[in-house]
């Protein structure tokens, strides 16, 4: 709702043609204080590029562009020079050769970016191939932030394996970056900075509670609106995130077990009955 206290608010526009994403930066300039573009997104659909309805010409976008130095700095570039009120500026991926990843860094703060993110992880390094090259070859790669951070003028803020207020301070304190950023873990936790030593299982019930208020509060104009998603993250480590087997196994009459039983419980809420959703996360706490 365009709050006055929720600032600084940045838009992040993700696409491969400057023309297009100047224009679509231009709509958000009035109502943001800074534009960033999206060369981090390692999913499908980035890869895909855009939907045929709305953006056909959009090829491919996010970290799919970052071979293609010359179309990330025409992008950063056009987005710099046409935009006047705001600031542009851009977060990646590593690429797998070092030099090559501190070569794009430069090359998009000569393009005019006033600050750079940098997620510690290539394009190969996605949750999905965990289970083929296992939980160890996810690891951030702090280092090369660093090593981003002391060739660059303008600020780095340091991406990936962010999980903790510690992991925050320990990143800041390993690359010397201006900024931490955590995207996943703050879905989980969305007061991850914050000092707590409060038990995992009591914060996970208020965070979901204090959340479902603001739900409440500030109604979301979407018809399926996502406010089940955002609780079963911050829930995962409670109930679990496989819902297709909890809904299967009552389908086919197995036996559940407890955690299967809570998850069930909040699957069942309508979205909009805040009233069955606060009984289940009741229950929850009656349970754990």
């Amino acid at each position: 709702e365009n709050g006055k206290d929720d600032r600084p608010l940045i838009a992040q526009l993700g696409g491969d043609d400057p023309k297009t994403m100047l224009q679509a930066a231009h709509h958000l300039e009035p109502y943001v204080d800074g534009i960033d573009v999206n060369f981090g997104c390692p999913t499908e659909d980035a890869r895909k590029g855009g939907h045929q309805t709305h953006s056909p010409r959009c090829r491919r976008y996010g970290a799919y562009l970052l071979r293609d130095t010359a179309r990330v700095t025409r992008i950063v570039g056009t987005l710099a020079s046409g935009l006047r009120k705001v600031p542009v500026t851009a977060k990646i991926r590593l690429l797998p050769q070092r030099r090559a990843s501190i070569d794009l860094a430069l090359a998009i703060e000569e393009s005019g970016a006033a600050a750079l993110c940098v997620h510690g992880r290539t394009l190969a390094q996605r949750p999905k191939y965990a289970e083929k090259h296992g939980v160890e070859s996810l690891a951030p790669d702090w280092d090369a932030i660093a090593e981003i951070a002391r060739v660059l003028k303008i600020p780095v803020i340091a991406n990936g394996g962010i999980e903790s207020r510690t992991d925050a301070q320990r990143c800041l304190s390993q690359t010397g970056c201006a900024a931490v950023m955590s995207a996943e873990a703050l879905l989980e936790k969305p007061d991850l900075f914050v000092e707590d030593e409060e038990p995992a299982i009591p914060r996970m019930l208020r965070l979901s509670r204090e959340f479902l208020d603001l739900a409440e509060r500030h109604p979301s104009p979407l018809k399926y609106p996502p406010t089940k998603s955002h609780l079963f993250k911050i829930l995962r480590r409670l109930i679990g995130v496989d819902q297709a087997q909890a809904r299967r196994k009552a389908a086919a009459g197995e036996p559940l077990t407890e955690r299967e039983k809570l998850k069930l419980a909040l699957m069942c809420c309508p979205v909009s009955d805040f009233h069955a959703i606060r009984n289940a996360l009741d229950h929850m706490e009656e349970k754990a």
